[in-house]
This record gives structure tokens, sequence and C-alpha cells, in this order.
């Protein structure tokens, strides 16, 4: 089936054929209930389809891909049908394969969320306290913390890379630096911190080792996040959540 043929259907819906023609087409319609059920599928789908896809390359990419899937599945012995006047039947038989092949590309298309969507999604953006009666770095974690709270995470950085120098040990300054780490794009620094969390017995082991889950989707890493993620164990607090994105992922 080629493309010539694929868009006499829509040279239908657009009024872009000639009498003749658009009676051949309303007599098989009246005649063949299937038919009429693949013309109105194929109407919802090519309303629906702007919503799905975003711009005329998708679109044509969609098309491309939906010419190749259908040809694997029928069509490929039968000859080729010149015009609407013959083989009618035979083509929107074709056709209406070729909506299912479409409507299972839109769902799926659907149904696989983008990482940028899934990390939205997951990642905490509560606020967060970094004050202590530390009067040495009292006012750099204060700033720090208003600058994380607005998700100003650049501003952060320097702050509490200021004062790890004086208090290395702190694991809650090295997630929270590590957070600011991987919204900034600077994936290596947050998983040198993190790994060092992850690798301990506190409590932050496993809230560690899912923040590096979520910096790997970041990255679009996908296969990566969901083996770190298997490996949460299900004494966690993170483990139900951990599942819930795997599931997603898949």
């Amino acid at each position: 089936m080629n493309e010539e043929q694929y868009h006499i259907i829509e040279l239908y819906l657009s009024a872009k054929l000639n009498d003749a023609e658009k009676l051949q087409f309303e007599a098989a319609l009246k005649s063949d209930a299937e038919l009429a059920d693949s013309l109105s599928m194929y109407k919802m789908l090519n309303r629906d389809m702007p919503l799905l896809m975003k711009g005329k390359e998708n679109d044509e990419a969609l098309r491309k891909t939906l010419f190749g899937s259908s040809q694997k599945y029928f069509y490929k012995s039968q000859p080729k049908i010149p015009s609407l006047r013959k083989g009618v039947k035979v083509w929107f038989a074709a056709a209406a394969s070729v909506i299912i092949i479409l409507s299972t590309l839109l769902l799926n298309q659907q149904k696989k969320i983008s990482e940028e969507v899934l990390y939205a999604q997951f990642m905490d953006t509560s606020d967060i306290s970094l004050v202590t009666r530390d009067t040495a770095s009292q006012e750099d974690l204060s700033n720090a913390t208003a600058f994380y709270n607005s998700h100003d995470y650049a501003s952060v950085i320097p702050l509490l890379e200021k004062v790890l120098q004086s208090d290395f040990a702190n694991l809650k300054y090295k997630m929270t630096l590590s957070r600011c780490y991987i919204e900034t794009g600077n994936y290596d620094k947050a998983e040198y911190f993190l790994k060092q969390v992850g690798s301990s017995e506190s409590a932050y082991k496993y809230e560690a080792i899912w923040l590096q889950a979520l910096s790997l989707l970041k990255q679009k890493r996908r296969a990566d996040c969901i083996a770190l993620l298997q490996t949460i164990p299900a004494k966690a607090d993170s483990y139900s959540i951990a599942h819930k994105l795997i599931k997603k992922l898949r």
C-alpha cells in the first residue's frame, strides 16, 4: 500500500473526490459496516492527532512508521490499486488495518511518558531548612536555604561547597548539594557524593540511591535507572515509590 492510496480517504473527508468517486465511496459505506466503523475511527484519529503530535515533522515521521508497519502485516502480495474506482473494498479493508496500527502507535506514544515528565513527577520539591546553630556558617546556610526553596539551585552550590569544607561529614549537606548538581546538569559531582552516602549505613543510604536513580532518569538513561531502583530493598522508605517509577519506565 502506497501513500497515494492512503490519501484517498483524506480526499473524501476534505471533499476533493469527484462526484462519481464520492457516490461510489458512499455506496460502499452504506453496505459495509466495517468500512463505516473504519471511517469513524479515522475521523476520530484525524481530529485527535494534532493533540498527540507536535509539528509537521513528527506527523510525517509517524506516517513513515505507519506505512512501514502496515506493509509488514498486509498487502504484500496484492496488486497496486490504481484508483478508488477499482478494488475499493480491498483498499478500505487495508485502510481499516492501517487505522488499527495507527491507533496502536498513538496509544503507545501516550503511554510512554518522557523522562523529563517522570523526573518532574517523582523528584521531591518540598522546602527544606539547612540552618543550624553553628554561628560560623549560619548566614551561608540561611542563604542556601532561601535559594534552594526558590529553586535557584545554581546559587546554592557555592554556599554549600564552602560549608562542606569545614563540615565534610555532614550527609544532609551532601544530599542537598547533590540535588543542586543534578538540577544544574553536573551529574558527575552529584554521583561522587551520592555514591559516598549510598555506600554508608546511614539513614540517608537509600535516599541517596533513589536520588542517584533520578539523576540517571534526568540523563535519559532508563535502563541504568531501572537497574539501580531494583537495588532498593523492601525495608527502605523509598521502596514503594521506586517500584512505581519502574512501572512507569517499562
